[in-house]
């Protein structure tokens, strides 16, 4: 009888070395769980926050555009009043002094004219300058969701790393839970059978 109590005593203290390492190892992969769960949620802050910057850039170079154009459409417009006011009074003083006003009146119109296709080509390279930006900011934009993609992609692959430690963890909550009947049945203590 002291033998099978010393038995007994020893099986108790081997089942509870085992469930107490048990118990850590399901508590170290709970940690590890929670430390990927943190990690993703980093991950997708610092995503979102790529992604508003991006959309803040593209929103400020809209705007520059847009004020650009219209500093030049000003500058086009103030261009022509100037040039028909000049061309008016050439016209004036055509009628005035015939000969000598028409020579006057081919010079101005000739100094608009290349004024205008200044203004004309300072227009064509800002169109340019602005295509090229719009551009660069479409292939930055475009890189920034693929990298978005990959983001969403290791993610999901960690959220099914988690799944399956779950469901580890599952199993590994069943075969605790059956231990200590098992243990009894083995060492002649199980319940009596149902009859």
């Amino acid at each position: 009888m002291a033998a099978k109590r010393k038995a007994t005593n020893g099986t108790n203290g081997v089942l509870e070395a085992a469930m107490a390492s048990l118990a850590r190892t399901v508590e170290e992969t709970r940690r590890t769980m929670e430390e990927s769960r943190r990690e993703m949620a980093e991950n997708q802050r610092r995503t979102d926050e790529k992604t508003a910057e991006s959309r803040r850039e593209m929103a400020e170079s809209r705007r520059e555009m847009a004020e650009s154009q219209r500093r030049t459409d000003e500058k086009m417009a103030e261009n022509q009043r100037r040039t028909d006011e000049k061309m008016a009074e050439s016209q004036r003083r055509t009628d005035e002094k015939m000969a000598e006003s028409r020579r006057q009146t081919d010079e101005r119109i000739a100094r608009a004219d290349e004024r205008i296709a200044r203004a004309e080509e300072a227009a064509a390279a800002r169109s340019a300058e602005f295509n090229d930006r719009h551009n660069e900011l479409r292939r930055h934009s475009d890189e920034m969701f693929f990298e978005l993609s990959k983001s969403i992609a290791r993610i999901e692959k960690r959220l099914e790393r988690i799944d399956h430690i779950e469901a580890v963890l599952d199993e590994h909550t069943r075969v605790l839970e059956r231990l200590p009947e098992v243990i009894r049945q083995q060492i002649g203590f199980g319940r009596p059978a149902q009859p």
